[in-house]
Parts: C-alpha cells; structure tokens; sequence
C-alpha cells in the first residue's frame, strides 16, 4: 500500500485503522482475521465487474461467500489502497485491484469502496466502478442500506 501516513492524516484514526487492516488481511490471505473485522450484520455490495455475480448481501455467511467467490475467480486478487477520503460517515477509498487472468496476463483495475466503521468492525463494505461519481456513490450506499439492490 502507498501512502499510508498520507491516508492516516486525512481519515479518522479509528477508521482507517481497521480498513487498512482489513486490506493487509485480505491482502496477505490472513481470511479469520479479516472476518473478525466485519461486523456480524456486515452490509456487502460488488458488481458484476469483478468477474462475480452481483452481490447485495448481509453477514459473515455472505462476507465469506464473496470471498471465496473472487479468491476462486482470482486466486491472486490483491487489493491496493490508493487514497481514502472521509464523506460524511463513510470512508471512500481509491484501490487498485490486482489479479492475473484466466489468459495468464496480469490485469489491474480501478475501484471505488465505500466503507462504514462502527466501534472497530466494518459495518458496511460496497464496492463501486471508479467512474460513478459521489452522489451515485452515496445514493447506492444508502439503497444497500435498506436492502434493495443498486443498478
């Protein structure tokens, strides 16, 4: 990850304290320890454009579900975190997603997520393509929020 000091000085200690470790967890394969990050009622969200059937799920079962989904899909799927910006409760983080394909070539791809913390476990975990802007971003958060499923 760069600029970690960076990210730190603009983003709620607490926050991205947790979001960075998520990241490494993931990151390193480290999947127990990640799981302990996510809240039991953990709010997911990710697009087709992962390579994976829409997600728009609630809980560890559906956390560990999608996991699994994208390490079968990308068996080396590294997430890279970019920047994040505090927007109202929501961390918003610029990554770069890692993975060699089917193909055997190396792929990289921007993401937008949006993340909610509560109390040191991740409570909200949305995944976005990196051209849809604030107000789309916010506005799919909050229809995850409420169960339905974003376009």
């Amino acid at each position: 990850m760069k600029g970690t000091d960076e990210i730190e000085g603009r983003v709620q200690h607490a926050s991205i304290e947790v979001i960075i470790a998520a990241h490494l967890a993931f990151n390193e394969r480290r999947l127990d320890e990640l799981e302990v990050l996510m809240h039991e009622e953990v709010d997911l969200f990710t697009p087709v454009a992962l390579g994976l059937r829409p997600t728009a799920a609630t809980g560890i079962a559906a956390f560990r579900g999608t996991v699994a989904a994208a390490l079968a899909a990308a068996p080396d799927l590294n997430m890279g975190l970019d920047r994040a910006e505090v927007v109202g409760d929501l961390v918003i983080l610029v990554c770069t997603a890692t993975a060699t394909g089917t193909d055997g070539k190396r792929y990289q791809w921007p993401l937008r997520v949006l993340v909610a913390e509560d109390h040191g476990r991740i409570t909200r975990y949305v995944v976005r393509a990196p051209e849809a802007d604030i107000a789309s971003d916010l506005h799919a958060f909050k229809r995850v929020k409420r169960g339905e499923r974003p376009a």
